[in-house]
């Protein structure tokens, strides 16, 4: 047998194409150096690619277990985390049907998107440059748009509403191509990220510019950049914090608005019957919230929205808030364990990118929702209602669930 027939008989058994590219790709190699070897022992290259081919064993046997090793796997705990949060999302929609059945077909859709980014091969991505034509076109509608909603730009078709906080899974597709690209510089990454991060605060988007920013930290860390790059990388993103700092304190960046509702979330007390009236009764809320059960307040809580978080709390006791937290921080850890230990790939890169815009936004709404940070409208994963943050979280799941099922051999690629 040679080695045509042999590579063909081991791949047939395995089903995914991807799968038997790697698998052939690997047993080439051992059946390189073992020929290797039995040439450097003076045997003759067709004899020593038989005896190469040999010693790999039997075909069929090495197939069979090949096949079990790439079979496409399910993380079922993702899987049931996702589940018992879109459970809890229907809590707060208690006695508002309308509301109700409309979540209703928001989780339809999420469900249909997850299933579908879980089948993608996200590998594919690599060899597409649409991803950045696509932020484009995005960016392009939104600058040259009229209409602005709490200061936000936003682009309608028909009468849905694009955004800026569209473009972040874009760019975390985007950033997992080009950071895993060994041939990329430093410097022409950081450029790219600095165009992302002006023409987003040029939106108005804070809570865009909150999100992408963290990511796009966070993956130039996890990038192929040496240790020294990223040393500069820690020392630059401390520095820009820095100088925001100071800006912010000598009013030259925020509108004088935000600068209101900045200096009610640091002193409430003395803004009380202004922007600083919603810190207190925030912390009323936490202050008399039961274990179990609803409180008696006076305090209307926005449905479902940025104090969802803090209705759960109100309605339903610490109890469910806790356990809406554990769910989150489960779902995140869980996530963040499927890039550890691996090297910086494409794959690892689009996990670390989808975990981080997805923990950027559960942490901040959560501290949020209890008033430990200033309410700026970050949506809380799969709980708060609405299509675009369900959609798009619903995305980030797909996606670390599409290189779950495909862990065998995607990090090698």
């Amino acid at each position: 047998m040679n080695r045509k027939q042999f590579l063909q008989q081991v791949t047939s058994f395995i089903r995914s194409k991807p799968a038997q590219q790697y698998v052939e790709k690997e047993l080439n190699q051992h059946i390189h150096h073992a020929k290797k070897a039995w040439v450097d022992k003076g045997y003759q290259e067709m004899e020593a690619e038989a005896l190469a081919v040999q010693h790999m064993g039997n075909p069929m046997t090495l197939g069979k277990e090949l096949s079990k090793v790439h079979k496409p796997k399910v993380d079922w705990v993702i899987i049931v985390l996702v589940a018992l949060l879109f459970a809890c999302s229907f809590l707060p929609l208690v006695g508002s049907d309308s509301m109700l059945w409309r979540h209703v077909l928001h989780i339809g859709i999420a469900i249909i998107i997850i299933i579908c980014f879980m089948l993608l091969d996200v590998q594919r991505f690599l060899k597409t440059r649409f991803i950045f034509y696509a932020i484009i076109a995005l960016f392009a509608l939104l600058l040259y748009s009229t209409h602005t909603i709490n200061g936000e730009r936003i682009f309608f078709i028909g009468s849905l509403g694009v955004t800026v906080w569209h473009t972040l899974l874009l760019f975390c597709i985007a950033w997992a191509v080009l950071f895993s690209n060994r041939a990329i510089k430093l410097w022409r990454a950081l450029f790219f990220v600095g165009i992302g991060f002006l023409v987003i605060a040029v939106t108005g988007s804070m809570v865009t510019l909150l999100v992408f920013s963290m990511m796009s930290f966070v993956m130039l860390l996890k990038g192929h950049f040496e240790r020294k790059q990223k040393m500069g990388i820690i020392i630059g993103a401390i520095a820009l914090i820095t100088i925001s700092i100071l800006a912010i304190v000598s009013n030259h960046v925020f509108q004088p608005y935000q600068l209101d509702r900045l200096q009610g979330f640091f002193h409430p007390v003395e803004h009380a019957d202004g922007s600083g009236y919603v810190y207190l009764r925030i912390n009323e809320v936490v202050e008399n919230a039961k274990w179990f059960g609803a409180i008696e307040t006076d305090f209307f809580i926005e449905h479902s929205t940025d104090f969802v978080f803090l209705q759960l709390i109100k309605y339903y006791g610490y109890f469910v808030g806790i356990a809406v937290a554990i769910l989150l921080l489960g779902l995140i850890a869980r996530m963040c364990k499927h890039s550890m230990h691996q090297p910086a790939s494409f794959a690892k890169l689009l996990i670390v990118g989808a975990s981080t815009l997805f923990a950027t936004q559960a942490l901040y709404a959560l501290a949020m929702g209890v008033g430990l940070t200033p309410i700026i409208g970050v949506p809380l994963p799969f709980i708060t209602y609405g299509l675009t943050p369900t959609v798009m979280n619903a995305c980030l799941i797909g996606l670390v669930l599409s290189v779950y099922r495909r862990k065998s051999y995607i990090f090698s690629n």
